[in-house]
């Protein structure tokens, strides 16, 4: 079982987002189209790379090949220093170990599609609604 700290992004610098269901239903087509690029030609970021070679995060292969599938959901899309991207959310789970608790989570990726590469993965509780999360950080459509 993987052992997993939570984490807390206040504030990217540069950075437009919006919840995917903020977005128009020709936004929305554009932000899949986007997402439909993610294949295994795929590269991940050096961030990605220290992540899992420093052991803080040790990826479902289960899950990645969904993402890889298109087993997921859109759920935010966001501009970052010019170029878009897309976070995805599997629909499988897992099971790790969060801050001492057995928790089932999802596979959040960050993906890139100007230059094919995942910017960052994460592991995000299923029950997570969102009813926490700060808004402030959302641009308005």
């Amino acid at each position: 079982m993987v052992t997993f700290n939570k984490g807390l992004v206040r504030k990217t610098d540069n950075q437009e987002k919006w919840l995917f269901k903020q977005l128009s239903k020709k936004q929305r087509v554009h932000v899949l189209n986007l997402a439909k690029t993610l294949d295994v030609t795929t590269t991940f970021s050096k961030h990605v790379i220290d992540k899992i070679n420093n052991d803080n995060v040790t990826i479902s292969k289960s899950l990645l090949k969904e993402l890889y599938q298109g087993k997921y959901n859109v759920i935010e899309y966001n501009v970052t220093n010019g170029r878009e991207r897309v976070v995805t959310r599997s629909k499988g789970f897992t099971n790790i170990d969060v801050n001492g608790k057995n928790t089932r989570v999802n596979l959040c990726m960050v993906y890139q599609p100007i230059d094919n590469t995942v910017i960052t993965m994460y592991y995000n509780d299923i029950n997570d609604n969102h009813i926490t999360l700060d808004k402030k950080r959302y641009s308005k459509k």
